[in-house]
């Protein structure tokens, strides 16, 4: 049987038609949170793998961890919640300059994020960069007295400066002991 080149044009058109009604949605679409696009990769399902990166995490095994948040995104490039997860992860990898960086990019996407910037300061206190963890603590300060105690994120950001101060005081003694210890 011979199809004609239209024909087969028709049958590519109608075979890649099914093709992308089945691909699963990204994130974003699937949480209702915009258009519904198809995942470039077949039968990926990127909030499965993020799923499984929250529960690796969780059980202690941050390199499954850190590689699912990577693969996730590298499909959905930009994922504030997925690059905080991955700054968690290498933080508790013990990779402070690479969670720093994801800490900024989370911020970078989404600058509302409270704990996003709660633990770059920390990150940058335990770099040694102190001029950048106090911009985080005056952003935060800021934010906590414009938001008093009557909008819905008050807890959150007085708990976030709380800890930011008990870092920063707990990083300029460190800095006290260590200097008075290498002065003698």
């Amino acid at each position: 049987m011979i199809i004609s080149r239209c024909g087969g044009v028709l049958a590519l058109a109608s075979l890649l038609a099914a093709l992308l009604i089945s691909l699963p949605l990204t994130a974003g679409a699937a949480a209702g949170g915009g258009a519904a696009t198809p995942s470039p990769y077949l039968g990926y399902d990127a909030n499965k793998e993020f799923q499984g990166g929250l529960k690796a995490l969780d059980a202690g095994r941050y390199h499954d961890a850190k590689q699912k948040f990577e693969h996730v995104l590298a499909v959905l490039p930009g994922q504030p919640t997925v690059l905080f997860k991955l700054g968690q992860t290498d933080a508790a990898l013990g990779l402070l300059r690479d969670a720093a960086r994801a800490y900024q990019d989370s911020l970078y996407a989404d600058p509302r994020q409270i704990m996003a910037a709660r633990e770059l300061a920390i990150a940058d206190l335990k770099l040694g960069r102190y001029d950048a963890a106090l911009a985080q603590l005056q952003n935060l300060r800021q934010r906590a007295e414009a938001c008093g105690v009557s909008c819905p994120e008050a807890v959150d950001l007085q708990g976030a400066v709380h800890d930011v101060e008990a870092a920063l005081s707990s990083a300029g003694g460190a800095a006290a002991r260590a200097s008075k210890t290498g002065a003698s």
